[in-house]
This record gives structure tokens, C-alpha cells and sequence, in this order.
């Protein structure tokens, strides 16, 4: 009897170490760590507003509660966090830092899975995290609040200006005014092709520095006007289509994930107001 049980034990321990996957970043079920361009833009955690902004340190952070969300929702808003820069505040109130990295229980360290493995932690999400200089994996229910940093677009005041009044004219709210400004960054076009519009009507203006710019960005309003509806992909799609003929290079397929990055890194900007 005793020697069943020891086999039955030995059974459960190793198909908590072959089966545990708790990352949901691919669709085959594999626990490989989320990647920048599989995150979220935001995390799903309750309504943010500018209520919810402290300043600590000299730097202003969006304050997010995680209570009350599930935990493939408490794992995406973690990474944002560890994408974007920022903290979150555990049970014991203690301030970590979260990297960019969901792991799978199958994943951890030996030492790791024999100290917090069978039975109490099956089925769990963890994320990397750092305190006081030591990296360990934290129980993703373990986070109770993030703070995100508020990160502003790094362009010139004067592009801002336009980049703003053109949004305004073309009624661009939300994240769509947002990916104006990050059309912007991610294209760094040169002079009459700031927004990467390569339509020759959109480049009369070529050799006058604002009138350029402005037209450059009104011709990426009206796109993104007409064919937004907030999937990011579907936009990059038409937007710089992989393989098309005008990219020899292919670099087209560079779009998306740094679009990603930018929309990530700056909805906090455009969350308080600042853009």
C-alpha cells in the first residue's frame, strides 16, 4: 500500500512539472514568455483617470488596483507594467519591480519547483519580479496594485503642436489621436515624408519645413480616420503591408511591434491629458 502511494506522489509531482503552462501569449498553449507585440496597449484593470496619478520620487505614475480581476488579466497588466517601466505593490506592501517576463512552472529552476511546487501551486501565473537587488517569481494573485510611469512622446514641441491641431481637425480622440503621434515616431520620415506618405500629392510641400509636416500628417489623419477601429494589427496591415513592393528592404515588418511599443509607452500621456 505504502509503495503505491509513493508511486501515485511521484506521479502527481511530475505531471505538475510537464503540464503546468499558465502563460496565455500563443494560441498552441505553449508557456513561452509573452512578447512586447503580444501584450496588451492597456492593462485591463479598472476605469484609469486622472484621479488615480501620484508622484513619487519626482516622477508621476498611474495608480491601478488589480483586485477583483482574473488571473490572465492580472498577468497582462503586470507585464504591461514590466514593459513600460514602473512598480507594483505586493501583499506585504513591498514595492517590486516586474520584468517583461511570464513564466511557465515548467520553466523555473529546480530549487524553485521542489520549495513551491506540489500541490498548492498548480494552475498559478507568475512574473518575474526584482526586490532589493534579488530576482525571484511572484504569484501574479500575490500583486494587489501597478504603477505605471507616465511616459510623454520624445518628439519636438513644434511637431506635438501640429501633430495635436491636426488630430483635432480630424476629430481623432482616444487611441486613435494617440497613433498619430506614434505614426510619427515609428515612420521618422525626412522632409516631405515625415509621416512616410509616399503619395507624391502628399509631398507638394517638400523644402517648407511646417507646411510639410502639416500635410504629411493631415494625409495620415484621414487614414487613420477611415480605416482605424482600434485593431492595431489590421491597421498595420494596410498600413505597411509585409512583402509589399515599395519595401524592398522589409522593413514593413518592424511596423507593428514598434507601433506597439510606442502606444504602450505613451497611453499614460494620453490617459492624464498630456497629449
Amino acid at each position: 500500500m505504502n509503495r503505491l502511494k509513493i508511486i501515485l506522489l511521484v506521479s502527481v509531482i511530475f505531471l505538475s512539472f510537464v503540464s503546468f503552462k499558465p502563460c496565455p501569449a500563443q494560441a498552441d498553449g505553449d508557456s513561452e514568455s509573452i512578447q512586447p507585440s503580444d501584450m496588451l496597449l492597456m492593462p485591463p484593470a479598472q476605469k484609469i483617470n486622472t484621479n488615480n496619478v501620484v508622484e513619487i520620487g519626482g516622477k508621476r505614475y498611474l495608480q491601478t488596483s488589480l483586485e477583483g480581476l482574473n488571473p490572465e488579466e492580472r498577468t497582462s497588466s503586470l507585464l504591461w507594467i514590466g514593459y513600460v517601466g514602473g512598480y507594483a505593490m505586493d501583499k506585504d506592501g513591498r514595492w517590486i519591480n516586474i520584468k517583461n517576463e511570464c513564466i511557465g512552472f515548467n520553466e523555473m529552476p529546480l530549487d524553485w519547483k521542489i520549495i513551491h511546487g506540489w500541490p498548492w501551486n498548480w494552475n498559478e501565473r507568475y512574473v518575474k519580479a526584482e526586490f532589493n537587488g534579488e530576482e525571484f517569481y511572484i504569484n501574479v494573485k500575490d500583486c494587489r496594485t501597478i504603477y505605471a510611469e507616465i511616459l510623454n512622446p520624445d518628439l519636438p514641441q513644434w511637431e506635438e503642436n501640429i501633430i495635436g491641431q491636426v488630430a483635432k481637425e480630424y476629430s481623432l480622440n482616444g487611441t486613435a489621436k494617440l497613433l498619430l503621434y506614434v505614426i510619427r515616431k515609428v515612420e521618422n520620415g525626412g522632409d516631405g515624408k515625415e509621416f512616410g506618405v509616399l503619395d507624391p500629392q502628399a509631398q507638394i510641400y517638400a523644402g517648407n519645413k511646417e507646411r510639410s509636416f502639416r500635410l504629411q500628417a493631415e494625409w495620415a489623419a484621414a487614414t487613420i480616420q477611415k480605416r482605424f477601429d482600434g485593431d492595431l494589427q489590421a491597421f498595420a496591415d494596410r498600413w505597411a503591408p509585409i512583402g509589399a513592393a515599395n519595401d524592398p528592404e522589409g522593413k514593413n515588418k518592424n511596423w507593428f511591434p514598434n507601433a506597439t511599443r510606442y502606444m504602450s509607452l505613451w497611453i499614460g500621456s494620453l490617459i492624464v491629458g498630456n497629449i
